[in-house]
């Protein structure tokens, strides 16, 4: 594909680049929630004197307001709606009538577009730095506007359009802006060591370009709500589960589908872990998966992910449209006062998620419910066993590795009839993917932003200054406890010093001072 057929996909986007620049998308949104209360309050006025027709003086007052801010709401609307199909669309039919010959995948992604188009066609890295999504890659890398300002007015050497060889570009998503970083990055000189002077690496760069992708992505799946494929997917569920025949699953088991999760997830935080988790969920027979981790390493993770794709429609085929619910065994044990009630109730749950036929069953902890059942003086594993064989059930386990191999694994006839997926609790990729997900919320909800060698930094630390607890937890506690030492140093951009100054307030250890090796002489 050269620079010419890229161009022609540009153009397809301009409307809604032009409306990007004209009016963001966050300032749409708070607009919508501007005009919704002042609908409201006009309206308490004729809701006051509703009686018989006293309302009728008051229509000629509050009509024309209300017709104006209501034309005003539905016209935002409509422009965010237009917007967003332009982020949502795939544009095999434009590239089919242009002749381009490519179809299957978005060539290039809307924010690469958005690079593009405030590039002159001498200079890729001016459009990138002067973009609003690459202006939000450098913040993330702790680039300040004054900075950037500095290096625009002293850049001699440009790159331009022609020099880039878009037919190397062949990723799932098409050219994205973690490609275009990292062609700039090795093309061009000048860019690359402007980034060097400020202590970035490739993979600083590379890093942030992928979370602000994976961004994106996550704000157009929860902008899509308006959409036609979005409205018209309703997960099914079983008739007897739908007509109420499934009552003993739903009086202790918590639908996940219904409520899953708050907040959006991105890629990376345990993919490959969750696409395991599904394919073993898509067999023919004995589709159970037992997901054994630790305390805090991210196997509910797992879980409320996996149901949050299922939701979003992006799981696999075989299980879009299921029911993940969650055993609450407790509860189950609590309310059950002999062995005879506990199987009584056991048998009928798992009855009714066999016979519903696309319901998901997680059991939180596998090794506990058999200790406990244990204490009712039942066997569970003999009585779950005719079950888990059955190709209509399917089942996710948790497991801790104590539990597994003190449990579950002396138990050959139980452990074959899973699948075990063994979580690496500290994964860095894992810990930077589940951090970037929490970093968004912290943001949205303090007015604050995080860099990515910030994330980088708490990620790290908590691995290397707190080797003794669980680091995916740790790793968020750190990321919220920075909250309040930046509002008391009225920090709005936390930076990787914030981050190690708190390690070194908490440990007492100089973070960034100390190589791991002596880190251990000082514990």
């Amino acid at each position: 594909m050269t620079y010419l057929e890229i161009k022609k996909i540009i153009r397809s986007y301009y409307p809604a680049l032009l409306l990007e620049d004209l009016i963001s998308h966050k300032t749409r949104e708070l607009l919508l929630d501007i005009l919704a209360p002042i609908l409201f309050i006009l309206l308490l006025p004729l809701a006051a004197h509703i009686s018989g027709l006293a309302v009728l003086p008051f229509i000629p007052t509050f009509a024309g307001a209300f017709c104006l801010l209501t034309a005003v709401a539905v016209t935002i609307f409509m422009l965010d709606a237009f917007h967003s199909s332009f982020y949502f669309k795939t544009l095999d039919a434009i590239i089919l009538e242009q002749g381009i010959g490519i179809s299957g995948k978005e060539p290039i992604s809307f924010e690469t577009a958005q690079v593009l188009y405030h590039a002159p066609e001498n200079d890729i890295a001016f459009g990138f730095i002067v973009s609003p999504p690459g202006r939000k890659i450098l913040a993330r890398l702790g680039i300040d506007e004054k900075t950037i300002k500095e290096f625009l007015k002293s850049r001699k050497i440009k790159l331009s359009a022609g020099m880039f060889n878009f037919q190397s570009f062949d990723s799932e998503y098409g050219i994205t802006l973690a490609d275009l970083a990292e062609v700039l990055l090795k093309q061009d000189k000048e860019f690359a060591d402007f980034l060097f002077a400020q202590s970035i690496q490739e993979k600083d760069l590379l890093g942030a370009a992928l979370w602000l992708v994976r961004e994106a992505r996550a704000t157009r799946r929860r902008e899509r709500w308006w959409s036609r494929d979005a409205l018209g997917r309703t997960p099914g569920i079983g008739k007897d589960l739908a007509y109420g025949g499934a009552y003993t699953l739903e009086k202790y088991a918590k639908d996940l589908i219904g409520a899953p999760a708050g907040g959006e997830f991105s890629k990376t935080y345990l993919h490959k872990e969750i696409e395991v988790v599904e394919t073993i969920l898509s067999r023919a027979k004995e589709a159970n998966a037992l997901v054994v981790g630790e305390l805090g390493g991210g196997a509910l993770d797992i879980i409320y992910r996996l149901a949050k794709a299922i939701n979003l429609g992006t799981a696999l085929p075989t299980i879009d449209g299921k029911r993940m619910m969650l055993l609450d065994q407790n509860h189950l044990v609590a309310a059950t006062a002999d062995k005879a009630t506990f199987e009584t109730e056991i048998i009928k749950m798992l009855n009714e998620t066999a016979k519903a036929g696309n319901v998901i069953l997680v059991i939180g902890d596998l090794p506990g419910f058999i200790e406990s059942a244990a204490t009712l003086g039942s066997d569970l594993p003999s009585l779950m066993d005719a079950y888990l064989a059955s190709p209509d059930l399917q089942v996710i386990a948790i497991a801790s590795p104590d539990g597994f191999h003190k449990i579950i694994e002396p138990n050959s006839s139980l452990a074959r009839r899973f699948e075990k997926v063994l979580i690496k609790t500290g994964d860095r990729e894992n810990i930077i993917g589940l951090l970037e997900d929490e970093a968004v919320k912290v943001e949205r909800k303090n007015n604050l932003f995080f860099t990515y060698p910030a994330i980088e930094a708490i990620a790290d630390g908590a691995s290397r200054y707190f080797p003794n607890e669980a680091t995916p937890d740790k790793a968020v506690d750190l990321l919220v406890e920075i909250v309040p030492e930046a509002r008391t140093k009225n920090l709005k951009i936390i930076g990787k010093n914030d981050v190690l100054a708190l390690i070194q307030t908490k440990t007492g250890i100089p973070a960034g001072a100390v190589a791991p090796a002596e880190r251990d002489k000082l514990l």
